[in-house]
């Protein structure tokens, strides 16, 4: 069995204690998962096949094949669906770039109804994102504490019929922003009998499908919509043709003055004194 390969507790400990490998070990062999202990993507126990997924526990829920097309298929939304990183870490040097978003997909067999609650299975959420670290190629590790959010974990209950998206931030998605319809499919699937494949299989390839499709069509959180740019006025053209014509008559309205001009400056002057002459 896969939990005999572990070590066993050093023997220089005291009595009643465990390190947290020999613990996860013998949580693993009794099947009794919990948030502090649930296995990484990269243990043998979860069965990744290189994905970010796990389906831990004494029978897994997928077959080798299904996950490894599940990997593939999450890798190929990956790559299809970027999100813009930057405005969150205000650097001036790089504002803007884009990276991949990373979707961890994790089975809970016979999950406890008291940890089943959205706020226990969101702290859970952060707990395993973080032992997780899916983005380290771009944020190294230990995790540090200002990154671009692109991660997220989708958890399915197969014994209860539910699933629920962790994300520790709302920026690309999370439980009340895009989760819903993630969660919704996922459920859908959980609780229908699929034509071929286990259930447990379809409800994570429904999720992550709709996970992916939402970040990549959705504007990050507080991104304000990119305002079209404000035209430059355009200039007014006006023909050569009608230019001489406004010339033209501007000219005639000039000379028209000048003649009005000469009329008032000697007719009248000469009408005065011809009908001053009349009258003596």
């Amino acid at each position: 069995p896969q939990a005999a390969l572990r070590p066993a507790a050093p023997t220089h400990e005291p009595a009643g204690l465990l390190t947290v490998g020999a613990r996860r070990s013998a949580q693993v062999a009794s099947d009794a998962l919990s948030p502090m202990d649930y296995p990484s993507w990269r243990s043998p126990e979860c069965r990744s096949t290189g994905g970010f997924l796990c389906d831990p526990g004494q029978t897994p829920y997928m077959s080798d094949a299904e996950r490894v097309n599940l990997t593939r298929s999450s890798w190929t939304w990956r790559e299809r669906n970027l999100v813009e990183c930057g405005r969150l870490l205000n650097d001036p040097v790089d504002s803007r770039h884009l990276q991949p978003f990373f979707l961890g997909i994790a089975v809970l067999p016979e999950w406890p109804s008291s940890m089943s609650d959205p706020a226990s299975l969101e702290h859970m959420g952060q707990i395993v994102d973080a032992d997780w670290n899916m983005d380290q190629r771009y944020i190294g590790a230990p995790v540090p504490r200002l990154r671009c959010p692109t991660s997220a974990m989708l958890f399915l209950l197969p014994e209860s019929g539910q699933a629920f998206l962790s994300s520790g931030s709302c920026e690309f998605i999370c439980a009340s922003r895009g989760g819903e319809d993630v969660v919704r499919r996922a459920r859908a699937a959980l609780r229908s009998d699929p034509a071929s494949g286990s259930k447990v299989y379809a409800a994570a390839l429904a999720g992550a499908e709709a996970a992916y499709a939402f970040v990549g069509s959705s504007r990050p959180l507080g991104e304000a919509p990119t305002a079209e740019p404000a035209r430059p006025a355009q200039p007014i053209y006006i023909s050569e043709a009608l230019q001489r014509s406004l010339f033209a008559l501007a000219v005639c309205a000039l000379v028209g003055s000048l003649v009005l001009g000469l009329a008032v400056l000697f007719v009248v002057p000469y009408s005065r004194s011809k009908h001053g002459s009349a009258l003596e």
